[in-house]
C-alpha cells in the first residue's frame, strides 16, 4: 500500500485495501494511543473510533502528508481530547491543566516526539521549497 496519499482503492471502500490498513496500522495506533492513556481498552477503543471516522470520511477525505503521519496525528489528537475531557472531569481545574502540560503536550511521549519531529521536517520542507 503506498503510504503517500489516500489510495483510490481505501476512497472507494475495497474490503483488501481496508484491511490491508487496518494490519498496517492498527497495531502501531493502539500502541501510541496506550502510551497517553495507559489503558487497553480505551486505546482500542479511540482507535476504532478513528478508522471509524474515516471509513466515513473516506469520500471527501484529503491527505496531504502520509497516510502513517496523518493516523498517528489524528491518535495524538483523539487521544489528548479524551485526557482533557478525562481529567477536567475526574480531577480539579488547576490539576488537570498540569497534567496536560506536563504529561501530554511536553511531546515527552517517544512517538509523540516522533510525530512532532515529522511535523517540523514537512514544515521545513514547504518552507524551503517556497520561491524567493
Amino acid at each position: 500500500m503506498d503510504d503517500n496519499f489516500f489510495p483510490t482503492s481505501l476512497r472507494k471502500g475495497e474490503d483488501q485495501a481496508w484491511k490491508q490498513l487496518f494490519n498496517i496500522h492498527y497495531p502501531v495506533m493502539c500502541h501510541l494511543a496506550f502510551q497517553y492513556v495507559k489503558d487497553d481498552f480505551t486505546a482500542e477503543t479511540l482507535v476504532e473510533d478513528i478508522m471509524a471516522d474515516l471509513w466515513e470520511k473516506r469520500e471527501s477525505i484529503k491527505i496531504k502528508q502520509s497516510l502513517r503521519s496523518y493516523l498517528l496525528s489524528a491518535v495524538r489528537n483523539r487521544c489528548i481530547n479524551y485526557l482533557r475531557s478525562f481529567h477536567t472531569k475526574n480531577l480539579r481545574p488547576l490539576e488537570a491543566e498540569r497534567f496536560l502540560e506536563k504529561e501530554v503536550t511536553d511531546g515527552s511521549y517517544p512517538i509523540g516526539k516522533m510525530l512532532d519531529d515529522e511535523m517540523i521536517e514537512a514544515v521545513n520542507q514547504a518552507v524551503n521549497s517556497l520561491p524567493d
